[in-house]
C-alpha cells in the first residue's frame, strides 16, 4: 500500500465570488508579491463533506450533536434497557459540558452538616434501586425541561458537540449498560456510577468513514480525538487577479409609466477570471489506522476522498453567478513525501491566444513536479486526468487516465 497519495487540481472559473470573507468580498492573499484569489480550507472541507453524504451509506457517516442522549436512547433500547436504566444513562450524559448553576443566597447545599444531627442521620444513603429510581425521576423531570425549551427553539447553552460515528453510538450504549449494571450489582454509590458511565466515553474505535478522514478534535470532551487522514490546503489563483465591482439595479414592475427607474441600487465584488490551484494529501497509513486495517473500507474511503476532491464546489453567490466547473487536470501521486506545488506559481501565470491559462497552468505545475523529482531524488506513481488531446505529453512521469473511473481504479489499486 502506498504510504500518501496526494491530489493536484487546476480549475478555472467564469466570474465568481466563491468563499467570501467578512467585507462580503472574495477572499484574498498575497503570494508571490502579487494578489490572488483564494478558497479557504475549511470551506473546500465543507464542500467534501457535504458530498461524501451522498457517495457514503448513512452507517459510515458521523453525526454532530449536542444533544447525545438522544442519539443515545434509542441504542440503549435496541440492547433492552429498562426505563430506569436508560434514564440513569442518559441522565448522566445529558450533563456532559453544561455550566453548573450559579449558588445563590441561602444555598447552603455544600455546607457541613449541622451540629446535633444524628450520625444515623449523615451516613444515610439510598440502596441501588432507590438510586434508579431517584434518578428516573430526576432524569425525566430534566427531559420535561429540555421539551419546553425545544419548543422555543433555544438550545440549552453550555452543551459539548461531540462528532460520533453512528456505529461508535452503539459500542457506547452497550459499554454503559455494562457499566451501570456492574455496578448496581456491585452496590456502587449512584455519584460513582455517573462517573463511571461517562468515563466509559473514553473507549471507542469509531470507524465511521468521514470521521477517519477529517478526524475529531476534543477539547473538555470525554471521547477520544481522532487524528485527520486527509489534509487541505488554501487553495489559491495562479494568476494575478483584482476585484471587480458589478452594480446591479432592481426596479418596481408595478410603476406608473414614465417613472420607470431603479428602486433599489446594490453592488457585487467578484473575481473575473479565477484559475485556481487545489491541493490536498491523504495519509493512507493513518486512514488505514483509523479504519481498523479494514481494507476493502480504506479503498472505498480513499476513492470517495478523490472523488470528493474533484467535485467540491463552493456556493458563494452561486444562484447570481452560476460558476459551476470541473477541474481542467487532476494529477493524483503516490509516494512517501508530501509535496505542495504552490511554489510553481510564486510567479503569476499568463495565458495566451496559443495557449490557454488554465494549460500555461497545468504545464507549469508539471514541470515544477518534475524539477523538484530530480533535484530530490523522489520517486512516485503518477494518474493523470487531463483536458487536453491525448497525444499532449505531461511534463511528468504519469499513467493517461482516460475518464474518472479509470482515475478511481488506480486509486484504488493504491491500497492493496
Amino acid at each position: 500500500m502506498a504510504q500518501l497519495l496526494q491530489i493536484h487540481l487546476i480549475q478555472s472559473y467564469p466570474p465568481a465570488l466563491l468563499n467570501r470573507g467578512r467585507d462580503n468580498a472574495p477572499k484574498s492573499a498575497w503570494f508571490g508579491a502579487a494578489p490572488r484569489g483564494l478558497i479557504s480550507s475549511q470551506c473546500l472541507k465543507h464542500n467534501m463533506r457535504q458530498l461524501l453524504g451522498d457517495m457514503l451509506a448513512e452507517a459510515d457517516l458521523s453525526i454532530r450533536t449536542g444533544y447525545f442522549d438522544r442519539v443515545l436512547e434509542p441504542a440503549l433500547a435496541g440492547l433492552g434497557a429498562t426505563d430506569a436504566e436508560k434514564a440513569i444513562v442518559l441522565q448522566a450524559v445529558a450533563a456532559l459540558g453544561r455550566k453548573l448553576p450559579k449558588k445563590t443566597d441561602g444555598d447552603d447545599s455544600d455546607a457541613k452538616p449541622k451540629r446535633g444531627r444524628k450520625k444515623k442521620e449523615q451516613d444515610e444513603k439510598p440502596t441501588a434501586v432507590e438510586a434508579v429510581e431517584e434518578s428516573a425521576a430526576t432524569a425525566s423531570m430534566n427531559n420535561e425541561d429540555e421539551d419546553a425549551e425545544d419548543e422555543v427553539g433555544k438550545p440549552e447553552p453550555g452543551r459539548v458537540m461531540l462528532l460520533l460515528g453512528r456505529d461508535e453510538i452503539a459500542q457506547l450504549a452497550e459499554r454503559m449498560l455494562e457499566q451501570l449494571r456492574g455496578g448496581l450489582a456491585r452496590g456502587t454509590p449512584s455519584e460513582q456510577i455517573a462517573q463511571n458511565l461517562l468515563g466509559a466515553l473514553g473507549w471507542t474505535n469509531p470507524r465511521a468513514i468521514d470521521l477517519a478522514l477529517f478526524g475529531r478534535m476534543t477539547v473538555g470532551a470525554p471521547v477520544p480525538s481522532v487524528d485527520a487522514a486527509g489534509y487541505s490546503a488554501f487553495a489559491l489563483t495562479v494568476n494575478s487577479i483584482e476585484p471587480s465591482v458589478d452594480f446591479w439595479t432592481a426596479a418596481d414592475d408595478l410603476a406608473p409609466d414614465g417613472q420607470h427607474h431603479a428602486d433599489h441600487i446594490g453592488e457585487m465584488v467578484y473575481h473575473s477570471n479565477p484559475v485556481f490551484y487545489i491541493y490536498h494529501a491523504l495519509d493512507l497509513a493513518q486512514l488505514a489506522r483509523n479504519l481498523g486495517n479494514d481494507s476493502g473500507r480504506v479503498r472505498l474511503a480513499a476513492q470517495a476522498y478523490v472523488r470528493a476532491t474533484l467535485f467540491a464546489r463552493p456556493t458563494g453567490k452561486a444562484h447570481a453567478l452560476a460558476p459551476f466547473t470541473l477541474p481542467s487536470l487532476a494529477l493524483i501521486e503516490a509516494g512517501p513525501v508530501a509535496l505542495n506545488a504552490a511554489n510553481a506559481f510564486e510567479q503569476p501565470v499568463r495565458g495566451s491566444r496559443e495557449v490557454p491559462l488554465t494549460r500555461a497552468a497545468a504545464e507549469r505545475l508539471m514541470a515544477h513536479l518534475g524539477s523538484v523529482e530530480t533535484m530530490y531524488g523522489l520517486e512516485r506513481d503518477r494518474v493523470l486526468l487531463w483536458d487536453t488531446p491525448a497525444d499532449a505529453t505531461p511534463g511528468v512521469a504519469a499513467i493517461r487516465a482516460k475518464t474518472l473511473d479509470d482515475l478511481l481504479a488506480w486509486v484504488g489499486r493504491q491500497v492493496e
